[in-house]
């Protein structure tokens, strides 16, 4: 390979890379003791296809994150939907994808 195919090569795997790994805003909110925010954390470090979950912010009993996994807004979001923990607010906008804690 020359390097030009070499770089094109490597351009297109990153890129590909990137598709599927995505990092995305997610608020959840009604977090009122300590135990209620390990287990929000918990529960999303073991979701199918969850690469990373980082808090930027806790404040007035919200957590804000930064989430990377696979497949995008809409897989995570199916993910968070299932057991029964968390509830959707956001209406389907993904720019950052908002929930609440279910008591």
């Amino acid at each position: 390979l020359g390097s030009a195919d070499a770089r094109s090569m490597a351009s297109g795997v990153s890129k590909a890379m990137n598709c599927t790994l995505t990092g995305l805003a997610v608020s959840i909110s009604g977090i009122t003791s300590p135990r209620s925010y390990a287990r929000v954390l918990s529960y999303l470090r073991t979701q199918p296809g969850m690469k990373n979950v980082s808090v930027t912010v806790f404040a007035e009993n919200t957590m804000h994150l930064r989430i990377r996994s696979e497949g995008g807004a809409a897989r995570l979001a199916g993910a968070l939907s299932v057991g029964g923990l968390l509830k959707r607010l956001d209406n389907g906008d993904t720019r950052e994808l908002a929930y609440a804690l279910r008591n």
